[in-house]
């Protein structure tokens, strides 16, 4: 009952937030280095480029995004690749496909991703928690480390303790670490004294299948939560690109049309797998049936994701007055569908009522059409 109040509250706290704050967006979309931003800023688009200073915190999200001049206080980013050029004042909090760091971290930093490279020229001044497929720290950590990882390299200079849970790990000639080493492997590794100052510790991985997997599941389930944001982020970030005046076509009759919308979808998640089994049964259906779930498959896809632009554009309905589709309502509907399904069954049930309305106006999309085809 407390997780689920304390949710709500930041549900409700989110647009306070937002609406205290500056924002922006754009497929292409550049702070000019020429401004200087005072407060908290958010943005949103294809690519991002921040080349102006940001005085307060910064939170960004697209498929590129590149930090060109100082934040001054802390930095959430999220985005397929992201590349740190400028000073980070506080925390820096990243996500994404391929992360690259090249530059000081004043506060920690939390990263999680496909590729991370903490670059030659980094300082992280505080701990680092990263995680992610391949990890390069080739850069000057002041504070610990904690990494998980498929494949660890390490080739910088480490002054606190270092943890390290990888099948890969490998150190370079530069690396040093003052503080204590503790890693899990299947296999110790040899002449670490010249590279640890102090105690080095071997855990043998674990290979008993059911405590193993205890061990992982708080960080699978983490994991899996941040991969369903970055994927439903990006996807609805690649369709607006691409299909921006359908996406706003299809969001504001979502919401001119909600109730029927509905309905209509109802009728259709029921209705579509009792009329594919039915085609199914007479070999002169087979190929309808193929084209019939395939195009389930495609309105479940795109459900989802349109669901959280609807949920974003309420959101900014209920502030401006008015329907927005843009960047930053997609930002807002991904961040919050992704805390409302989090709450149990109350916050599942909002969820799908979302998703029945955007595949009840896609359906009707569909035939509207296949009627001009004819």
């Amino acid at each position: 009952m407390k997780k689920t109040i304390a949710i709500m509250a930041i549900m409700l706290f989110i647009p306070t937030v937002v609406f205290g704050a500056t924002f922006g967006s754009g497929e292409d979309y550049t702070i000019p280095a020429s401004e200087v931003v005072e407060g908290n800023h958010y943005a949103a688009g294809a690519n991002v480029n921040v080349d102006a200073e940001i005085k307060g915190d910064l939170i960004a999200a697209g498929g590129n995004i590149y930090i060109n001049n100082a934040v001054k206080k802390d930095a959430i980013l999220a985005g397929g690749n992201l590349f740190i050029y400028n000073e980070i004042g506080e925390d820096l909090r990243i996500g994404g496909g391929n992360i690259n760091i090249f530059s000081t971290i004043k506060g920690e930093l939390l990263a999680g991703g496909g590729l991370i490279k903490i670059g030659s020229k980094a300082i992280i001044e505080k701990d680092v928690h990263v995680g992610g497929g391949q990890v390069y720290v080739d850069g000057q950590l002041k504070g610990n480390l904690t990494l998980g990882a498929d494949e660890a390299y390490i080739n910088g200079t480490i002054d606190g303790d270092v943890f390290i849970d990888a099948p890969v790990i490998k150190f370079g000639e530069k690396a040093k670490i003052a503080g204590d080493l503790h890693y899990r492997n299947a296999a110790r590794l040899e002449n670490l004294s010249a590279v640890v100052a102090g105690e080095v510790t071997f855990e043998e991985v674990v290979r008993n299948y059911e405590k193993k997997h205890k061990d992982i599941l708080p960080g699978l389930i983490g994991g899996m939560m941040f991969y369903r944001f970055l994927t439903m982020l990006v996807l609805a970030f690649v369709i607006f690109a691409i299909f921006r005046k359908y996406t706003k076509h299809t969001v504001e009759q979502s919401i001119e049309k909600f109730g029927m919308s509905l309905l209509l979808g109802l009728v259709v998640v029921i209705v579509t797998p009792i009329i594919s089994v039915l085609l199914l049964i007479t070999l002169i259906g087979l190929p309808f049936t193929i084209i019939a779930i395939a195009y389930a498959v495609i309105l479940s896809v795109l459900g989802k994701t349109l669901a959280a632009m609807i949920l974003g554009t309420l959101v900014f309905k209920i502030f401006k007055r008015k329907n927005i589709v843009n960047w930053w309502t997609i930002l807002v509907g991904v961040i919050l569908m992704n805390i409302v399904i989090l709450i149990p069954f109350l916050g599942w049930i909002f969820a799908l009522v979302l998703f029945l309305v955007a595949i009840g106006v896609m359906f009707t999309q569909t035939v509207d059409a296949l009627k001009r085809l004819r």
